[in-house]
């Protein structure tokens, strides 16, 4: 069809097809001139949600309950167009955890709209940054609903392990997009209290970090939807500390090598008592073991004339 229409979108686009490639690049396949094309490719976008929130389900398959209808016309509204496989693991995780005996429960609505609102890049930092907490907090009992425990899970990232995590490919800018996640993700209050540099500007933060890289701290907003993403049924965020996550998410893998403050703080109590005891041993060796005297005067008291390499003077 030239000019080509997009059908069923509620867009129409006049001009060539070639010019509709030119923009929008494979995308144009969901406003191109057949039916047909943008029907196969949500319905093949929105099959992968459902086999993820089957997956997050488990058991639960087969329990009573129901997906509110709201929750559900925002995944398939959505989700129709997610193609980036985490993307689809947060909508597949939300209308898991959707499903319960209570007919009015759609707080997934909600989670649905920052997922709505965040970017890929956004995402996957949200991912990496809870899958981090939860690693290094799990089972120390903290409560996210109080903002001094929150203060007490501020963690750093090595850039290497955020960089790892991000899976960056050629073309894409680490630096800015860092900047994208740390304010659009602030903004959201999905993290606080972040910051990101060198070594050298980040000992403002914790005089343990030896290395560029970034540190935030979570909010019990942030902890609620990674745990929902995840399919935790009815989860409030503050099981961030106290559950087990079973099983992996494709495509997203975070190395270890991150820290809590707590830990940095440790290890330099400990590093600066090591110096300290170094330096005691080496005072009382030093006490123990004198240095041998400078060479004795010969008898008499006088020290003997200098003489010149011909003889004496």
């Amino acid at each position: 069809m030239d000019p080509t229409i997009a059908v069923g979108t509620g867009l129409a686009i006049l001009g060539s097809k070639d010019l509709l490639l030119k923009i929008l690049g494979p995308s144009a396949d969901y406003v191109g001139g057949e039916v047909k094309n943008f029907v196969e490719k949500c319905n093949f976008n929105l099959d992968e949600i459902f086999k993820k929130a089957a997956r997050k389900l488990g058991d639960r398959m087969d329990e009573d309950g129901a997906v509110s209808p709201r929750v559900l016309k925002h995944v398939v509204d959505e989700g129709r167009f997610c193609e980036d496989d985490l993307t689809a693991e947060y909508y597949g995780g939300i209308l898991a955890s959707s499903k319960n005996r209570i007919d009015r429960d759609d707080r997934g609505v909600t989670l649905l709209a920052q997922v709505k609102d965040l970017s890929v890049y956004q995402l996957r930092f949200h991912f990496m940054a809870y899958m981090v907490m939860h690693r290094l907090f799990q089972g120390d009992g903290l409560n996210l609903g109080d903002g001094n425990d929150c203060r007490k899970m501020k963690v750093f990232v090595p850039m290497k392990i955020y960089e790892a995590a991000m899976a960056f490919e050629d073309g894409e800018d680490p630096s800015a997009i860092l900047s994208h996640c740390l304010f659009g993700l602030n903004r959201h209050n999905l993290i606080s209290d972040f910051a990101s540099g060198n070594a050298e500007w980040l000992l403002k933060q914790n005089k343990g970090i030896t290395e560029p890289g970034v540190v935030f701290a979570p909010t019990l907003t942030g902890a609620e939807l990674f745990l929902w993403a995840i399919g935790l049924q009815g989860a409030t965020g503050r099981e961030l500390v106290s559950v087990t996550i079973k099983g992996s998410v494709d495509g997203v893998t975070v190395p270890d090598g991150s820290k809590s403050f707590t830990a940095l703080d440790g290890e330099l109590k400990a590093k600066k008592e090591a110096e300290k005891k170094a330096q005691q041993e080496a005072n009382k060796a030093a006490l123990t073991n004198p240095l041998p005297a400078s060479e004795s005067k010969p008898e008499g008291g006088e020290n003997p004339k200098p003489e010149s390499e011909g003889g004496s003077q």
